[in-house]
């Protein structure tokens, strides 16, 4: 009885210490990101791909029924791809992210995004405000619409 007295927390403690996490347990919630960073990782990865001109990848983000919307006036999913063609995208840089879950499906990303580039020669807008809306299809997140509108121009004092 002795042996057994010693044996089982011997046995115990080894398991508690090289027993690795159950799948789906808090270890895995820690690493799963959140709707916002999925999403925002999203927005990063097509910018990326425009700037890169992989159509393919970047088609991959828009939903077929896409809507892009900027100074130029409304465009759809293949108007988008073959802008990159004619614009050189050399950096750009998303800030002040916010998310708002209109359903659960349904969700609208705004942000102030600076870039630096030009489209058919002639330099595209420095700053400007830009909305995204991501709607889930099965399990998938596309883009249905980009908004972007030129910001002011600060004023010195």
């Amino acid at each position: 009885m002795l042996r057994l007295g010693l044996v089982v927390p011997f046995v115990l403690t080894v398991l508690a210490v090289v027993a690795p996490a159950r799948p789906g347990g808090a270890a895995d919630a820690a690493k799963e990101p959140s709707l916002k960073e999925a999403l925002v990782a999203n927005e990063k990865g097509a910018f990326e791909a425009f700037k890169q001109k992989n159509a393919s990848t970047f088609n991959d983000y828009l939903a077929d029924d896409f809507l892009g919307v900027d100074a130029g006036g409304v465009t759809r999913k293949a108007a988008q791809s073959e802008a990159m063609a004619d614009t050189q995208l050399k950096d750009y840089a998303l800030d002040d992210i916010k998310l708002v879950k209109a359903t659960k499906n349904v969700v609208v990303l705004t942000y102030k995004l600076t870039q630096h580039g030009t489209y058919k020669g002639d330099p595209i807008p420095a700053t400007v405000h830009a909305t995204s809306v991501w709607v889930k299809r099965g399990d998938k997140w596309l883009a249905v619409l980009h908004q972007e509108t030129p910001a002011r121009p600060t004023r010195s004092p």
